[in-house]
């Protein structure tokens, strides 16, 4: 039942984010280059000073990923978490992530079903134990039910959440994981979010040593990241900005970048996709996406945007 829950809340979540970008990107696109321009410009930083109420007054939780929240609750709080998260973290992420900050669904999704298992822990009277067994059930159904890929969901739930591989827990993440994956299936279809095209198979055993090379230099771009992203939260803190205000110049920095490189609006799942796919392949531009995303996920995340960095 919370892995079915899982699922609709991911899918109602992910359609409204959608919706929301779509209408920011039908103004853009129908309109002449210089007002577009001043459109992709000011519109991050218009959806951040609609956010700031959410992130400075009304739920502070809602900043960022929310999945440090959910570790905190698993942890410290024997699983609870805010039932006002079913309704201000999605309003906030789409506001967020709609308006175009560099950011993911996948932390909001996971959040939202970790507040369902609490709530549904809550009509039962279920113990900590159970409570905590449930919010991992519904990490695995949220990811899932957001990539279309179950494996992932059990996979993300027992390393990222539980942080453990026991039997016990491995056949109730499933059970949540491919019940969620069953409800997103039945609205979004059968495609997983990212197409990786048929030809690539491992052709000669020195393409391993590629492979090698390139876990190393992720790795180190992956440290590279979360530098950034610390970082950048310390550079806010220290400029003292208006709480108020903080959303929309992190918005204004997104969309000053995304004027020079559109891609990096939004969750980037399509620039993904046609990455993998070759249809984007030019070396400068592949290398000054990297560069332009990670500072563009590290400014929406450092001014309080709320959405996930697993997309980004």
């Amino acid at each position: 039942a919370v892995g079915v829950l899982a699922g609709f809340a991911a899918v109602g979540f992910l359609l409204l984010v959608e919706g929301t970008g779509e209408a920011f990107g039908w103004l853009r696109a129908h309109l002449g280059w210089l007002p577009a321009a001043a459109i992709t410009l000011l519109t991050p930083a218009l959806g951040g000073l609609l956010l700031a109420p959410f992130v400075v007054r009304i739920a502070p939780e809602v900043r960022g990923s929310g999945l440090p929240h959910v570790l905190v609750a698993y942890t410290a709080f024997g699983g609870r978490v805010s039932r006002g998260l079913l309704l201000w973290r999605p309003i906030a992420t789409a506001l967020s992530v709609g308006s175009g900050a560099s950011l993911g669904p996948e932390g909001p999704v996971v959040q939202m079903g970790a507040s369902l298992a609490s709530g549904w822990s809550r009509v039962f009277h279920l113990n900590d134990e159970r409570r905590r067994n449930l919010l991992a059930v519904a990490a695995a159904g949220g990811i899932a039910a957001t990539f279309n890929a179950p494996i992932a969901g059990v996979l993300f739930a027992l390393e990222e959440i539980l942080g453990k591989f026991e039997g016990r827990f491995f056949s109730l993440v499933v059970i949540g994981s491919v019940s969620a994956t069953a409800v997103s299936r039945s609205f979004l279809g059968e495609e997983p979010a990212f197409a990786v095209p048929a030809d690539f198979t491992l052709s000669s055993p020195l393409e391993l040593q590629l492979y090698l090379l390139l876990g190393v230099l992720t790795a180190g771009l992956g440290v590279a990241v979360t530098r950034a992203l610390i970082g950048s939260d310390d550079l806010f803190n220290r400029a003292r900005i208006n709480p108020w205000l903080r959303p929309a110049v992190g918005g204004l920095v997104v969309g000053a970048i995304a004027i020079a490189l559109p891609e990096v609006l939004g969750v980037g799942y399509a620039t993904t996709g046609a990455i993998l796919n070759e249809d984007v392949r030019a070396p400068l531009l592949l290398a000054a996406l990297t560069v332009g995303k990670i500072v563009a996920t590290s400014a929406a995340i450092g001014s309080w945007g709320s959405g996930g960095i697993l997309a980004p």
